[in-house]
């Protein structure tokens, strides 16, 4: 065969395809573009988020760093079940203390602490007292409220603040298999 009837043949296919190229971009259209509109329902979370306990710790006790001070020390760990351990000034002089709690969810998601064994130097003290002392020493935020009466501590996670646009809610506190889920609400 001859060379020129290749570089015929090739030269066809560039017309053509430049030809076809040029028809699809010049004639046909593109699909229309249509906005979808997104809504937001406040009773079904948009996110999840899913921690170990070593991950949850390291954020509560980043946060209670920023309450430490020189008469108040805390530090909390969670295990099989929570701790929280610290100093409160009795009488001037500072006394340690551990404060052990059974963690659970309520049924409005908010997490409950509720304190089981309390442990202050070599003082016989009731939980009652223990609670009402940090209560009364303790500038707590407004989302944490200690209930001394019913010896219980409820954390209200939707009245932290982020953002006017973000909120969190606990779905499941599973510490035997070290999982703790968080639902995170949207609120537009």
């Amino acid at each position: 065969m001859n060379i020129w009837k290749w570089l015929f043949i090739g030269l066809v296919g560039i017309i053509c395809g430049l030809s076809l190229f040029l028809y699809s971009r010049l004639f046909l259209e593109k699909p229309a573009y249509h906005k979808v509109e997104t809504t937001i329902s406040k009773k079904s979370p948009n996110f999840q988020v899913v921690m170990n306990k070593k991950q949850f710790n390291s954020i509560v006790n980043e946060y209670l760093t920023k309450l430490n001070s020189k008469d108040l020390r805390l530090n909390f760990v969670l295990s099989d079940d929570a701790q929280l351990t610290g100093t409160i000034k009795i009488f001037g002089q500072p006394l340690r203390f551990r404060l052990i709690m059974n963690v659970s969810v309520l049924a409005n998601k908010d997490l409950l602490l509720k304190p089981e064994v309390v442990s202050m130097g070599n003082l016989n003290i009731s939980l009652k007292r223990v609670l009402q002392l940090i209560e009364t020493q303790v500038k707590l935020p407004k989302f944490i409220s200690i209930d001394s009466k019913n010896v219980e501590v409820v954390i209200a996670l939707e009245k932290i603040q982020f953002n006017k646009n973000l909120s969190f809610r606990v779905d499941a506190v599973d510490l035997a298999n070290d999982r703790i889920v968080f639902n995170g609400y949207l609120n537009k």
